[in-house]
C-alpha cells in the first residue's frame, strides 16, 4: 500500500527545505552543508534534493567529511594522552 502525502504534509515538507536551505545558505562547502543537515536528522537523500544535487555527491561528500573528522580526532586523543603522562 502506497502512502499518498496529503496537502498538509507536502506544505511542511516544502517549509521544512526552505528552512534547511536558509540553514546552511552561505555555509561554504557542499561537503559542510551535508554535514550541517545531516547532524539536524536530514537524510542523505533528502539533503540531495533540498542542495539540488545528486544522492551520490551528498554521500561521498558526507563519507569524506567522516572520514577526515575520524582521523583529526584520533591524532587529537593520542596526542592528549600523551600530554597527561
Amino acid at each position: 500500500m502506497v502512502h499518498e502525502p496529503n496537502q498538509v504534509e507536502v506544505k511542511l515538507d516544502t517549509v521544512i527545505k526552505l528552512l534547511a536551505l536558509q540553514a546552511v545558505q552561505g555555509n561554504g562547502s557542499l561537503s559542510d552543508k551535508a554535514v550541517t543537515l545531516q547532524r539536524v536528522g536530514i537524510a542523505p537523500k533528502e539533503i540531495a534534493s533540498i542542495l539540488g544535487e545528486k544522492g551520490q555527491a551528498i554521500r561521498d561528500a558526507l563519507y569524506k567529511a567522516k572520514r577526515s573528522n575520524g582521523k583529526g580526532k584520533a591524532h587529537g586523543s593520542k596526542a592528549k594522552s600523551r600530554q597527561s603522562r
